[in-house]
C-alpha cells in the first residue's frame, strides 16, 4: 500500500475535516479494505451491508461523490445532500442500534485543490468496536441476508468465510468483554433474600377449636383466635437450604476445573 495514501486516510479518519478530505482525495487512486468511493449513495440494503462489513473489518469510510475509473478518481460531487436521519432510519433495520457511524457533509466553496471547488460530498465513517464482534445483519433485503456476517475483502463487502468467523470470534474472546451486565454473587444472593422476604413463611389461620391451654398471653394478644400454619406458597426449599445446595454445586464446578 502506498504510504502516503494510508497516512492521508488515517489523518482523515481521526479528524474528518475538509482539509483532510481534500488530501485524502488528492493522494488516493482507488479503494482499499477500509475505504470505498461511490458516485452516489447505494440503496439502503447494500449500504447496510457495507456498514456491517466495515464494522467487522476494523472500521472504514465511504466517500460519496467520487467516480472511480480504473486507477483514477474523479471528484464529481453530488447534486443533493441526502437526509441523514432518513438514511439512519433505513439502515438501522438491517444493522441494529449498536453500530456506531456518522455521516458528514463536506461542501467546497473554495479550495486549493481546483477540482473540488464548488462541489459537495457526503462521507460515512464507520467506527470499530472489537468488544462486540461479530456484527450480524438483522433482516433480509436486496443484496443482504438476515443473520449473516459480512467483512471487507479487498474492495468488496462479502459474506464472511469460516476462517473469517473464527478470527472475529477469537478477537471478541481476547477482549474478555461481555454484553451481559455483570453482577456479583453477593448481589445475586441479596436479591434472592429480598424475594424470599416477600412471602411469609407462616400465615395466620383462624382456629376452629378453643386456643390451646399453654398458648402464651402474648400470642393471644397478637393473634387472637388464630394459629400459625405453613404457607403453601412459600418455596419448599428455604434460603439456607438453597445456599447449601449452591455451595455443593460450586464445589462440583471447581472439581471439574482442577481434575
Amino acid at each position: 500500500m502506498n504510504k502516503k495514501r494510508h497516512e492521508s486516510f488515517v489523518k482523515f479518519f481521526e479528524n474528518p475535516s475538509r482539509e483532510a478530505l481534500r488530501e485524502l482525495l488528492q493522494h488516493n487512486t482507488g479503494e482499499e479494505d477500509y475505504l470505498d468511493f461511490k458516485k452516489e449513495w447505494p440503496e439502503i440494503p447494500k449500504l447496510s451491508k457495507h456498514i456491517l462489513a466495515f464494522s467487522n473489518s476494523g472500521g472504514g469510510a465511504i466517500i460519496v461523490g467520487v467516480e472511480e475509473s480504473g486507477n483514477e478518481l474523479n471528484s464529481i460531487g453530488i447534486n443533493k445532500l441526502l437526509d441523514k436521519s432518513e438514511i439512519d432510519k433505513g439502515v438501522r433495520n438491517f444493522i441494529g442500534p449498536e453500530i456506531l457511524y456518522e455521516i458528514i457533509d463536506f461542501p467546497f466553496s473554495e479550495s486549493e485543490y481546483p477540482t473540488l471547488k464548488g462541489k459537495v460530498f457526503q462521507v460515512l465513517i464507520v467506527e470499530y468496536d472489537e468488544n462486540r464482534l461479530p456484527w450480524i445483519s438483522r433482516n433480509n433485503g436486496k443484496d443482504i441476508k438476515s443473520k449473516t456476517i459480512y467483512v471487507r475483502s479487498g474492495t468488496n463487502s462479502q459474506e464472511a468465510s469460516h476462517e473469517d468467523v473464527q478470527r472475529l470470534i477469537n478477537l471478541r474472546i481476547e477482549t474478555q468483554f461481555s454484553t451481559k451486565p455483570g453482577i456479583e454473587l453477593g448481589e445475586h444472593l441479596s436479591q434472592l433474600k429480598i424475594l424470599y422476604g416477600q412471602i411469609e413463611e407462616k400465615i395466620k389461620k383462624r382456629s376452629q377449636s378453643p386456643i390451646a391451654f399453654d398458648f402464651s398471653r402474648l400470642a393471644k394478644q397478637l393473634y387472637g383466635n388464630f394459629e400459625l400454619v405453613d404457607n403453601p406458597n412459600y418455596p419448599k426449599e428455604n434460603y439456607e437450604e438453597f445456599i447449601s445446595r449452591m455451595i455443593d454445586a460450586k464445589k462440583k464446578v471447581i472439581e471439574k476445573e482442577i481434575m
